[in-house]
């Protein structure tokens, strides 16, 4: 009996055509993952001409923050209720609430890769709103001590 691919949904905000150290970083790990999952992508525009081959993806506006969110949660929700995921991966702390409430919504598990900051900004709307959705995750992997 063949065994088809697992399947594995990813939204992050910080993903190529954007620049820097965690977007190079979340595309690493799309590359990776599309190696061993059947991936698809929630990131910024510009982002599916950026994608490792064979991968899926959904672009999203990436400013101003709310349209952010608000865009990528619904796409997010709508990915997982189609390709249902076996896992969706926030590719940072600021995602992870969308990758919990898609996972719930496809009975996926749920995972974030959180940096530095993520977990210890002193903002009082963040500790009040993500810090417990952080908690709700099946999986949370930093990639620091902060």
């Amino acid at each position: 009996m063949i065994q088809s691919r697992r399947r594995l949904l990813l939204v992050t905000r910080n993903f190529p055509p954007l620049c820097g150290g965690m977007e190079r970083l979340n595309w690493h790990i799309a590359a990776e993952l599309s190696r061993h999952f059947a991936l698809y992508v929630i990131a910024p525009q510009g982002a599916a001409a950026q994608v490792p081959d064979g991968v899926r993806s959904i672009e999203v506006p990436l400013a101003p923050l709310r349209a952010f969110i608000g865009h990528s949660a619904w796409q997010t929700w709508r990915a997982a209720r189609r390709f249902r995921p076996d896992v969706v991966l926030a590719g940072s702390g600021l995602t992870a609430p969308i990758a919990l409430w898609a996972a719930r919504a496809c009975g996926a598990k749920s995972a974030a890769y959180v940096h530095g900051l993520d977990v210890a900004v002193p903002h009082p709307l963040y500790r009040l709103l993500w810090r417990p959705w952080l908690r709700g995750l099946d999986v949370v992997i930093a990639n620091s001590r902060a």
